[in-house]
């Protein structure tokens, strides 16, 4: 199986081990998904820590295997289960466990998962079935399912403070942990919580998830801004970042008698300095709360369920890689279709409903309930039964599996290119020559247009030639762009279509001024969330100009994209570039980012 080494943060590789050998009350899972905590990193990158290094806890899986006394428990699970997991259990019998400090608990130390969270299978103890794995009922969601461990830390955390009706409470740092403590002091208190950080986007999640005020401590006046807030001084601090600069803020922000937790621990300096004067004049409280207990993981586990407390938003990071093919392993009972074990197979990464709004207006790459399907850089890959019903191709025996792995991102293109509207002869100017641009190239070319390509790399512009482009302008510093590509038309009048397939602001509105009058410019390259362009509005009402924007595909572009591809109408070999292991994925993806060439087959096995 694969599983995650890190010997130091530099050296970190996927290596392949042993699949863990399940004992009499023990259970194998394999792992879906696993959270990557903030004491992961600290655990990677601090010298202190001894390599190498176990990785992961915040666990969602499978239950693949159950020893035969595996469900000798109250917590009873069956192969098939999809489980969350945490690592940790206490003794419940020695000196710390019977004053509560079950985290201090040697016993609970020395508990773990095994291997580890970042592996391809875990076995779980008795005492993990027992007390740390709950089974997912409802899997529409299971991004949100790997909160239940940080979140019943924050929760059992938010337990050991007093907190009165009305209170004050600040909270320190806005990441992961930061947004589920605000949430929970909504939820459970009510309170009026302020956020502080150093990052804008960070700080609007905080407000998105119920934080009164927020203050950016790099941009503004914190005492000025609490004191809009509370005369006195906030009830409650929580410092879920600890460096001599928090713990200031919160000495300094905290009312007379006030309390102030440590949550995190510092990553880099182990000893800070406090004003011990300061503490006991204003009889200040410190004091921390460390990892959680099997107790609070039951809570936040229906928590997430109960209150409809929905952190999967928070993911900025997930399961890379939807563009693969394979082959068929194992199939659930209830999936219509022909597909048996050991057929080749394609899939698309998404399905939509057909029953929505947009489904019915056929426009269903905007589906209300568009499932998606990533994490094909990995050995193994369950797909959606929409997916398998939907947009899933046996790939017939002539065709390679890195050939049939580009059917996804073609499908796109023949969404992009069905919505041009290009017609025998236009010119059609397409900016970029990556991928995407190429497929733009390839089938513009089929409807007979007339191509001019645009790009930074003049080996990418020689590939277009060879892929059917006219004309291509290698983008330099003093180049006009868009002069030329009209000096390139009829009395420089401007191209019938023009395409961005760069996702760069910029070139959206250079993609729109190369256009004539009643010409269209498709932004088919998504930029950022939030990225705003300038267009001088006389191009769209005076010219008469259509701007379209284009996004995903549906099941009728994937159909005829993998026709295209079984069919070598567009030979999907001239695109891959070569082929490389999964522990060279990102050296792999630094290529791509210095466009070092087109596509990339990356072999799990």
């Amino acid at each position: 199986m694969k599983t995650l080494v890190c010997y130091s943060k530099e050296n970190i590789k996927i290596k392949n081990t042993n699949v863990p050998v399940v004992g009499r009350d023990e259970v194998l899972i394999r792992t879906i998904l696993c959270g990557l905590c903030g004491s992961d990193i600290v655990k990677i990158i601090s010298p202190d820590v001894k390599k190498p290094v176990k990785l992961g806890h915040e666990v969602v899986g499978v239950v693949e295997e159950i020893g035969p006394e595996g469900n000798e428990t109250e917590n009873v699970i069956k192969k098939g289960d999809i489980v969350v997991v945490s690592h940790h259990i206490p003794c419940y019998s020695y000196i710390y466990c019977d004053h509560g400090n079950y985290s201090m608990c040697r016993h609970f130390k020395e508990t773990n998962l095994d291997p580890q969270g970042f592996s391809e299978y875990i076995r779980l103890s008795g005492e993990h079935i027992r007390y740390n794995t709950f089974v997912v009922e409802d899997n529409k969601n299971i991004k949100n399912v790997i909160f239940t461990e940080p979140t019943a830390c924050c929760l059992r955390a938010v337990k050991r403070i007093d907190i009165k009706k009305n209170d004050n409470i600040m909270v320190v740092g806005c990441g992961t942990i930061g947004i589920i403590f605000i949430s929970l002091f909504k939820l459970l208190y009510n309170t009026k919580v302020v956020a502080i950080d150093i990052n804008s986007d960070k700080l609007k999640y905080a407000k998105k998830f119920g934080a009164d005020l927020i203050i950016n401590s790099k941009k503004e006046n914190i005492s000025e801004k609490l004191s809009e807030f509370s005369s006195s001084g906030v009830d409650v601090v929580v410092l879920t970042v600890t460096t001599p600069q928090t713990t200031e803020m919160a000495m300094d922000s905290v009312r007379p008698g006030g309390y102030i937790q440590i949550f995190a621990g510092p990553s880099t300096q182990h000893e800070i300095s406090i004003n011990f004067e300061h503490l006991y004049k204003k009889e200040l409280t410190i004091f921390s709360s460390y990892s959680t207990t099997p107790e609070e993981l039951k809570e936040s586990f229906y928590f997430l369920k109960d209150y409809d407390l929905d952190f999967s938003s928070l993911i900025s990071g997930i399961l890379l890689g939807h563009e693969f093919s394979g082959e068929v392993v194992k199939i659930g009972r209830n999936i219509k279709s022909k597909i048996k074990v050991g057929d080749r197979i394609v899939c698309a990464n998404t399905a939509p409903c057909g029953y929505c709004f947009y489904c019915r207006l056929g426009r269903e790459s905007m589906c209300e309930d568009l499932i998606y399907l990533n994490g094909a850089y990995s050995q193994y890959i369950t797909v959606q039964k929409r997916i398998v019903e939907k947009n899933t191709f046996i790939i017939p025996k002539n065709i390679s599996f890195e050939e049939a792995a580009l059917m996804e991102p073609l499908a796109c293109v023949v969404h992009g290119i069905e919505e041009s509207g290009i017609m025998m002869g236009d010119k059609v100017a397409i900016n970029g020559a990556g991928p995407i641009g190429l497929m733009f190239v390839k089938l513009a070319g089929l409807k007979g247009a007339y191509i001019i390509v645009s790009d930074l790399s003049k080996d990418r512009l020689e590939v277009a030639k060879r892929m059917g482009a006219r004309e291509t302008i290698q983008i330099q510093k003093g180049i006009n762009q868009i002069e030329e590509v009209k000096c390139r038309t009829e009395d420089g009048r401007g191209v019938d279509v023009a395409i961005d397939a760069t996702g760069i602001p910029d070139v959206w509105e250079k993609t729109v001024k190369m256009v004539r009058k009643g010409g269209t410019a498709n932004l088919f390259g998504g930029c950022s969330s939030g990225t705003t362009i300038s267009i001088d509005t006389a191009l769209i009402h005076y010219h008469e100009i259509t701007i379209k924007g284009i996004y995903h595909h549906t099941p009728l572009y994937v159909k005829k994209a993998f026709e295209l591809i079984i069919n070598r109408i567009v030979d999907a070999r001239q695109f891959i570039t070569d082929t490389v292991p999964l522990d060279e994925l990102i050296p792999t993806l630094e290529k791509v980012g210095r466009q070092e060439g087109i596509k990339y087959k990356v072999d799990v096995d």
